[in-house]
C-alpha cells in the first residue's frame, strides 16, 4: 500500500466507521486516556491462530471527558496518525486537524452547525495531483435526535479537472442515536456496493449482518466483551463467521 492510499484510508476510518468519537461519547466515569490495540488474527496452515497487531491507538480526554487527542501507529507500515480536537465556546467540537508522520501538511476536519445541531462536517486533502473530499450530512427528527448521516468521497484529478464520486455511505440511527444500518455504493464499482446491520444488547453491539450488492449475506460478525468494574468494555472480540477475527483492547485510566 502506497502512502497515498493509506492516507486516504485514514480519512476515511475517521469519517465513515461506527468507531468515531462524535457525535457522543459514550464512555462511562471521568476517563484521562484511554490506550487501544488493535490485533487481527490470521491462521498458520494448520489452521491455528496468531496474533498480530496493527496498531495502537492512544486517546487524551479534557475535564469535560471530550477527546483533545489521538495518536495511532500502525505496525504495518512504520507510520503514525495524530490528531487534535479543538472545540468552540460553547464545548462543541469546531475542527479536527490530522497530521500523518510522511507528510508535513496537515489535514483539517471542519464541524458546521446549526443552532446545537451538528449538520455538516468537510474535509479536503490534496496529494499526488489528486484532491480527496469528505463530506458529511446530519438530519434529526423532530425531538432533534440523530437518525441519519450521508458521506460522500469526492476525488479530483487536478491534472485533467475530471470529479469522481467514489462513494456514497448512509448511515441510519435508532432512538438513542446508535447507528442500525449502513449502506454504502460505489459509483465506479457498483459490484463493491453493500449493506450493513446491527444488533445491540443494551448499548453493546452485539451482531452485525453483511449484505452485497445483491442484499445476499455474505457475512456474519458476532461481538464479544470482556468489562471493568465501571461497566467499559476492556477487550472485544469479533467473530466472522463463528470464526475469531480480530480483537481490541481498551487500557483505560480514570481521574
Amino acid at each position: 500500500m502506497n502512502k497515498l492510499q493509506t492516507f486516504i484510508i485514514s480519512l476515511l476510518l475517521i469519517g465513515c466507521c461506527g468507531e468515531t468519537e462524535l457525535p457522543k461519547n459514550r464512555l462511562k466515569g471521568e476517563v484521562k486516556m484511554l490506550t487501544e490495540y488493535n490485533v487481527r488474527i490470521v491462521y498458520d496452515s494448520i489452521n491455528n491462530p496468531i496474533r498480530d497487531t496493527i496498531s495502537v491507538v492512544k486517546r487524551n480526554y479534557n475535564d469535560r471527558n471530550q477527546i483533545v487527542e489521538r495518536n495511532e501507529d500502525f505496525t504495518f507500515s512504520d507510520e503514525t496518525m495524530n490528531i487534535t480536537y479543538e472545540y468552540n465556546r460553547c464545548n462543541r467540537l469546531e475542527k479536527e486537524r490530522v497530521k500523518m508522520s510522511f507528510d508535513s501538511s496537515v489535514v483539517d476536519v471542519d464541524y458546521i452547525y446549526k443552532g446545537s445541531l451538528l449538520k455538516q462536517t468537510i474535509s479536503e486533502s490534496s496529494r499526488d495531483s489528486i484532491t480527496f473530499e469528505q463530506i458529511g450530512f446530519y438530519k434529526y427528527n423532530t425531538d432533534k435526535k440523530l437518525i441519519e448521516n450521508s458521506t460522500a468521497q469526492l476525488f479530483i484529478d487536478l491534472k485533467t479537472g475530471d470529479t469522481i464520486k467514489n462513494s456514497l455511505q448512509i448511515d441510519k440511527y435508532n432512538q438513542n442515536e446508535v447507528v442500525i444500518e449502513s449502506e454504502i455504493k460505489y459509483q465506479e464499482k457498483p459490484t463493491k456496493n453493500g449493506r450493513t446491520e446491527y444488533f445491540y444488547k443494551a448499548e453493546d453491539l452485539i451482531k452485525t449482518l453483511e449484505y452485497n450488492q445483491n442484499d445476499s449475506l455474505i457475512a456474519t460478525y458476532r461481538f464479544e466483551y470482556k468489562k471493568d468494574q465501571i461497566g467499559n468494555w476492556i477487550e472485544r472480540k469479533t467473530f466472522k463467521n463463528d470464526k475469531l477475527n480480530s480483537i481490541k483492547m481498551w487500557n483505560i485510566v480514570y481521574k
